[in-house]
């Protein structure tokens, strides 16, 4: 299995952890849409596969029960696939960051003037 990261959707300016969304192909035939990046503020980043939040009821002061949509068991197989999707990812960002950064502007070049005759300076 060679896992491809066929797209990367960036969040601009979201609050929180979520920092993307990526579709990942596995074996050449099988998409897999909403697979998501994390990243909590200084750690590493990593990936989630798509998943639904559960329909039972929540009590107050609970957190809402998620479940995955696709699982993979394989930690190795895991492994490949965020490494691939993180991969895309830094990619994404740094040439998001290239077209953003500012040109800076050229230096002039110094005109040279010749002597004038009879000038003291």
């Amino acid at each position: 299995m060679n896992p491809e990261c066929i797209l990367i959707r960036r969040l601009e300016g979201g609050k929180g952890p979520l920092r993307a969304f990526a579709t990942v192909r596995l074996y050449g035939t099988i998409l897999v849409n909403g697979c998501r990046i994390i990243q909590q503020d200084g750690q590493g980043a990593f990936v989630t596969f798509p998943q639904e939040e559960g329909k039972a009821p929540v009590a107050p002061g609970e957190k809402k029960k998620y479940f995955p949509i696709v699982k993979v068991e394989d930690k190795n197989t895991m492994k490949a696939i965020e490494k691939v999707v993180l991969e895309a990812y830094a990619k994404d960002l740094v040439a998001v960051q290239a077209a953003v950064a500012p040109t800076p502007a050229p230096t002039p070049a110094p005109v040279a003037q010749a002597p004038i005759d009879g000038c003291p300076f």
